[in-house]
């Protein structure tokens, strides 16, 4: 699909973005919807072009088209305690939330940080899966934020490796050097690897460029190289990368020992919910 009116085409718009998550999968965040809309050329790489995948994308979830939880959004959230109608149901959540920490015996420690919250949402799944820390920098990191990460990194005691995944441009690459250096002038000893966005893989997936922002100071030694957000990276082929470097350290051995130990703790969970079940059952009936 080439150049089409944005203006007179809200339908073609539609059916490609109803074609991106038949592809993609949710969730994805409406940058990363964006362009993959301007690589197939339904909308232009504008500003205009954003507002327009803003507005479709709302008239879609408004609609029914789409469902509202396909769209990732981390960038807001609510806090409020846990709290249960009883104990039985207590013990009933507990049990189907309950992990074993699957690292304790693993050789090394693995962290993601990424660049941008919005992305929070499609690549958390995967540090859920694995119990993996996912570290929200939004850009420059601040130093009580650094302080506390090394501090905790130090306290684990095992060799540490921090993957990094932001934007290719002159701050998104500055922002994750300052990580590195804030985290060792902090004395955690680590093993820091810029995973995306790489030059690499500007030209492998053929990744869409945006104009580099002359205001940033860091431009001036910036030369010609394109500038690439990490949104362009495809949410799949961005969780397989997270997925690799999680799984470039597991001892798969250690991982199937600590799945087992957490399967004996459910059953033993199981087992004091149904005694204290049956303990309430039994003083309703001696009450009558």
């Amino acid at each position: 699909m080439k150049n089409y009116s944005t203006r007179n085409n809200s339908k073609i718009i539609q059916v490609a973005i109803c074609e991106i998550f038949a592809d993609l999968k949710p969730q994805l965040t409406v940058r990363q919807i964006f362009y993959a809309l301007t690589v197939i050329g339904v909308i232009p790489k504008t500003h205009a072009g954003y507002r327009q995948t803003c507005y479709q994308l709302a008239k879609m979830r408004e609609s029914g088209i789409i469902l509202f939880g396909w769209i990732a959004d981390n960038t807001r959230y609510h806090l409020k305690p846990n709290t249960y109608e009883d104990l039985e149901k207590a013990f009933a959540s507990w049990q189907g939330k309950y992990r074993r920490d699957i690292w304790v015996d693993q050789p090394d420690h693995v962290e993601i940080w990424v660049e941008k919250d919005a992305l929070a949402g499609v690549i958390s799944p995967i540090t859920k899966e694995y119990d993996v820390p996912l570290f929200i920098c939004r850009g420059y990191s601040s130093k009580t934020f650094l302080y506390e990460a090394a501090e905790a990194i130090k306290a684990i005691g095992k060799p540490a490796y921090i993957y990094h995944f932001g934007d290719f441009d002159p701050s998104g690459v500055d922002a994750a050097y300052k990580v590195r250096d804030g985290l060792k002038r902090h004395g955690a000893d680590i093993h820091f690897i810029r995973m995306a966005v790489t030059p690499d893989q500007i030209i492998s997936l053929n990744l869409p460029t945006r104009e580099t922002k002359k205001k940033d100071p860091r431009s001036k030694n910036w030369g010609d190289k394109p500038s690439v957000e990490l949104d362009a990276i495809p949410a799949p082929i961005l969780r397989d990368l997270v997925r690799k470097c999680i799984e470039s350290h597991l001892d798969m051995v250690a991982l199937s020992g600590a799945k087992y130990l957490e399967m004996l703790d459910k059953e033993a969970l199981a087992t004091i919910a149904e005694i204290f079940v049956q303990g309430q059952n039994s003083e309703g009936e001696s009450d009558d």
